[in-house]
Parts: structure tokens; C-alpha cells; sequence
């Protein structure tokens, strides 16, 4: 399910993936939620296209949960090749190099994405097993001007609000040349782990149900 950019999305999304809504005739009830997509770095070293898998997530609050799913793939081989780390949730985008040193030294955490914490927050009310996997799209001293921010803020990006913001900075072509590459190397990373996770999960079940 593609839920958008944002805790509005991400709170939109996961809430009617959890109301055990009816698709088709069949009400759907989901054993474990994977949450994927794209995260910002936070440390040096940590670069575009890498990998990370959470091992807990949580809000600039202070409040985090722990990706439940881990403990049921103890021996997979995906699992031990990823950097696993803690994740914190921004209620808006980070665009400075400085603002996200800052969150690392506040939270500890390695990464920053904009939605993570919500939908953990509600599985967790939910007891539905959690799990994070994001792929780095920008790294801890790239930085996004605040004119691409505002454009790409919301949870659709806006062609209109683009275009502004292209007109406003025709500087901002090349930002977006930039995050359009990026994103696309990230994309192919992430799309190779997930694939590579939900292999893993598959085998190890098949495993313990010709085991039991």
C-alpha cells in the first residue's frame, strides 16, 4: 500500500489497514506491517542506496517503539548484512545538515523519515507485529532549500508548487535532477532488500510449519 509522505498519510493509511476493512467479500486483517521507503542520514559514512533496518523507531518526543518483527527472523542472513539502527520520525522535513546532526546528537538515532513512529505507534495499540526498512535517499550534509521544502512538503508533491518554486529559484532544476537520481538509487536498493526479506520470511515459514 502506498500511503504518501507524512504523518497525515501515514496516519490515514494505517488506520483503515487496521479497521479490518472489507476487500472484496473478505475482511482483511494483516499479521505483521512492513514499513518501507525512504529515509535521510543522520551520521557521516551513511550514504545513498544504503540499507537500514530499524530497530526501533519513535517521535522527537522521546517515545519509541521497538520493530517487534526482528525477534521472529533471528538468523536470517538479509538481516545480519543491514545496518540495523534506531529510526526517529520528524514531524516535518529536515533540510539542513545541521538540523540533522543535531537530531542525531538529541535522539541517537541514525536515520530520520517522516513516518515510521506513526504507523509503529498504532500497531503497537493494535499488538500487531512491526517491522522498518528504509533505504538512505540523502545523505547528513546534503541539504534541501527551503524553496524545494515547501514545494514538496505535503504528502502528494504538487506540479503547481514545482513549478513556483522553479520559477522562484530556476537553481532548484538541479535539486531536483539531484533528489530525482537519488531517489532512484534507493529505490533499486530497497526494492532488492525487501525482496530479499520477504524471501526469507517465506522460506523460514515454510521451515517451521513442515517442522511442526
Amino acid at each position: 500500500m502506498h500511503s504518501g509522505m507524512g504523518a497525515t498519510a501515514a496516519k490515514r493509511a494505517i488506520n483503515w489497514v487496521l479497521s479490518k476493512p472489507l476487500v472484496g467479500q473478505m475482511v482483511y486483517q494483516p499479521k505483521i506491517v512492513i514499513m518501507a521507503g525512504f529515509a535521510g542520514a543522520l551520521i557521516e559514512g551513511l550514504q545513498v542506496g544504503e540499507v537500514v533496518l530499524a530497530s526501533e523507531v519513535g517521535n522527537q518526543d522521546g517515545n519509541f517503539y521497538p520493530a517487534t518483527w526482528l525477534d521472529a527472523l533471528p538468523g536470517s542472513k538479509w538481516k545480519t548484512a543491514l545496518n540495523q539502527c534506531r529510526i526517529v520520525t520528524s514531524n516535518r522535513m529536515v533540510c539542513s545538515s545541521k538540523e540533522k546532526k543535531e537530531m542525531r546528537r538529541i535522539n541517537n538515532a541514525l536515520a530520520v523519515d517522516m513516518e515510521s513512529a506513526h504507523i509503529a505507534y498504532a500497531c503497537a495499540e493494535k499488538e500487531v507485529p512491526f517491522g522498518c526498512i528504509r533505504a538512505i535517499s540523502d545523505s547528513v550534509d546534503t541539504g534541501i532549500s527551503d524553496n524545494l521544502a515547501k514545494a514538496i512538503s505535503g504528502d502528494r508533491v504538487s506540479l503547481m508548487g514545482l513549478t513556483g518554486a522553479i520559477i522562484r529559484s530556476p537553481k532548484t532544476v538541479l535539486e531536483l535532477v539531484r533528489l530525482a537520481n537519488n531517489s532512484r538509487i534507493a529505490a533499486q536498493k530497497l526494492s532488492a532488500a525487501l525482496c530479499e526479506m520477504l524471501r526469507s520470511a517465506a522460506t523460514q515459514e515454510d521451515v517451521r510449519k513442515t517442522l511442526s
